[in-house]
């Protein structure tokens, strides 16, 4: 079911967000990034202070997914490793591409950390092109960050 986070998700989605993470960034970046978003608990932090934002799927009573839109842009779209390649990525996705058309823009955008080969094949997949390369600081790190898009309409 997918439905808007509430504050009760939230040892769900610190959860979701750290495994996730470590799935899809712990082969990429250096290990003292790893370590220092580890010990800073970023991804608890990132959940208490977005969980307004964020949709989840929720599967068996817990949020094993989410996802959040800003404007055109789609982002934090994870899942837990263990719920992965069973279409929720997927649901979310579609639930976050029908939130920006209806806010009336006719391109999503996506953001994938240079590495981060499962999502850009999953993004590929969908639809999404690369649109441009930009530089971000992902935790404590300089990386560059495709930014894909896909028409709506």
């Amino acid at each position: 079911m997918i439905r808007p986070a509430t504050a009760a998700d939230l040892p769900s989605l610190t959860d979701t967000i750290r495994r996730a993470w470590i799935f899809a960034y712990g082969q990429i970046l250096p290990f003292d990034v790893i370590q220092r978003w580890a010990c800073e608990d970023w991804s608890g932090n990132q959940a208490a202070e977005q969980w307004p934002e964020i949709t989840v799927y929720e599967h068996e009573g817990r949020a094993v997914g989410m996802v959040r839109t800003e404007g055109p842009d789609i982002s934090d779209l994870f899942v837990h490793p263990s719920c992965h390649r069973r279409g929720i990525g997927t649901a979310l996705l579609r639930h976050a591409e029908a939130r920006v058309a209806a806010d009336g823009y006719e391109d999503a955008e996506v953001g994938v950390v240079d590495g981060n080969l499962t999502a850009l094949s999953f993004y590929g997949a969908q639809g999404y092109a690369r649109l441009r390369v930009e530089g971000e600081t992902v935790p404590g790190e300089e990386a560059a960050i495709f930014i894909l898009a896909k028409r709506l309409r």
